[in-house]
């Protein structure tokens, strides 16, 4: 990891110089002005030397004392930062600044900074990794076609050994084809073009067909296809999906030996998948829909995977498992703490998810909440850092557990149950008190304080619980 070198630029020599003269100059002019005027005037009083002389030392060391701070604290980091994002430019990705500084904002910054550069790099890495593959799969139909072109030329071939080189070099050219639509689909993948013609269409059907159009490749190898597809109905667009079989399969019959066993399974487990490509639209679906699990990639677009997590954690307590190829710890442990009830790395196993996902919802809708057929009320808020349990009655507030009487938590949990509400007084009155309210009952409203102070809530702009006056309360 390479090390920024600071360096002087114009910015910081003129910030030093500003900042010397204010603090230093500017008082010293100020004396000066003053002893003329004095002078002038004709006021000989006691010599204002000695004093004008005191003021003008401490003047020149309070501004030498500013400006070294300033220098130190300020100046050179945006330095670094500079140095930093000119070498980041310059394609180098290895660079990285230091954290630990005295105004927090600013290492916020920097390990913001770091953890973009550290993104470009795998990005980078990623787009080496796949030119080299591609260079690698033009390659080899190439030379194919190179090879047999040149055995062509010999006119003492057979005419059945012409025909196998010519469909040799067929094959080659429709595997060129391949090759260009594929980097193409992968093109627009890139650029966000949404593909519009989606239709619905069977999906095993499909399935079937990219089998038997890589017919000769597998049979050339004697291999043995175990398939075992159900019926299975998809939206999206066929083609692309279509492309996505065949390079499957054409990589299974590649790297499987002679003689051997691809194995096809294709399974119905009759769940309704909403799929998408942004975190917006995520989170618009999880506003419309009622969702039982949701599946989150990390590397999004416009939204990292942790923070759509903890979007989707303020308002829903349904499952959700992490998938993505960033395999550190640290990764891990972001997303688990975050709200991700489960985290999968790539290259995963498709059976292995399906059975995680099954967990999931057998924990979610079973464990937690009683038999799945029987509906139950919530049993539990978790918003904003509240949590209240109606099970174990307890609160819990930023990670600390509130003491809270019975009627206390009552009223709070009447709160949560109508929260995005406006609650009227009278009717949290007959709700907690199972009594009829009266007219000029403050018994409410001296509860709710109490509750407040509890809550550490502020007394001008509380956080959760907010006076809607003349009406009643609200939670938000």
């Amino acid at each position: 990891m390479k090390q920024i070198k600071q360096h002087t630029s114009p910015l910081k020599f003129y910030i030093i110089l500003i900042t010397f003269i204010s603090t230093a100059v500017t008082p010293m002019l100020i004396g000066w002005i003053f002893l003329l005027i004095s002078n002038w005037s004709g006021d000989y009083g006691p010599s204002p030397y000695f004093p004008l002389f005191t003021m003008l030392v401490e003047s020149l060391l309070a501004g030498i004392v500013l400006t070294l701070l300033v220098n130190r604290l300020l100046l050179s980091p945006l330095v670094s930062f500079s140095d930093a994002i000119k070498k980041v430019a310059t394609g180098d990705f290895s660079v990285r600044v230091k954290t630990d500084y005295s105004f927090p904002e600013l290492g916020q910054l920097a390990g913001h900074f770091n953890k973009m550069v550290q993104e470009l790099g795998s990005i980078e890495s990623l787009r080496n990794d796949f030119a080299a593959n591609i260079s690698h799969e033009f390659r080899t139909p190439l030379a194919a076609i190179e090879g047999y072109t040149t055995l062509l030329q010999d006119h003492s071939l057979t005419e059945k050994e012409r025909d196998e080189y010519i469909h040799i070099i067929i094959d080659s050219v429709r595997q060129l084809s391949s090759l260009s639509g594929n980097i193409l689909a992968m093109s627009r993948l890139e650029k966000q073009e949404i593909v519009t013609n989606k239709t619905r269409y069977c999906l095993d059907e499909q399935l079937r067909q990219a089998i038997l159009l890589l017919e000769p490749l597998w049979d050339e190898k004697k291999l043995d296809l175990d398939i075992d597809m159900e019926t299975a109905w998809y939206y999206g667009n066929a083609d692309m999906i279509m492309q996505v079989w065949v390079n499957l399969l054409h990589n299974a019959i590649q790297y499987t030996p002679k003689n051997g066993t691809i194995r096809v399974y294709l399974k119905n487990e009759g769940y309704t998948v909403h799929k998408f490509y942004d975190a917006a639209g995520a989170l618009d679906c999880v506003a419309r829909e009622h969702l039982d699990l949701a599946i989150l990639d990390v590397m999004l677009p416009d939204l990292d995977g942790f923070t759509l997590c903890q979007k989707i954690r303020e308002e829903h307590l349904f499952p959700i498992l992490m998938l993505t190829a960033r395999v550190e710890d640290m990764d891990k442990i972001m997303g688990l703490t975050l709200g991700a009830d489960d985290y999968i790395t790539k290259p995963f196993n498709p059976l292995e998810l399906v059975a995680r996902v099954k967990t999931q919802l057998r924990r979610y809708t079973r464990y937690n909440t009683g038999e799945a057929a029987e509906p139950r009320e919530t049993a539990e808020h978790d918003f904003r850092g509240l949590q209240i349990s109606r099970t174990t009655h307890k609160c819990v507030l930023f990670g600390e557990e509130l003491a809270l009487t019975p009627l206390e938590f009552a009223i709070l949990w009447y709160l949560c149950e109508h929260r995005g509400q406006v609650v009227p007084s009278e009717e949290l009155f007959e709700a907690v008190w199972g009594e009829k309210y009266m007219d000029s009952n403050n018994t409410v409203m001296s509860h709710i304080a109490r509750l407040r102070e509890k809550m550490h809530e502020p007394s001008r702009r509380p956080r959760f619980i907010k006076t809607v006056w003349g009406v009643g309360y609200t939670i938000e």
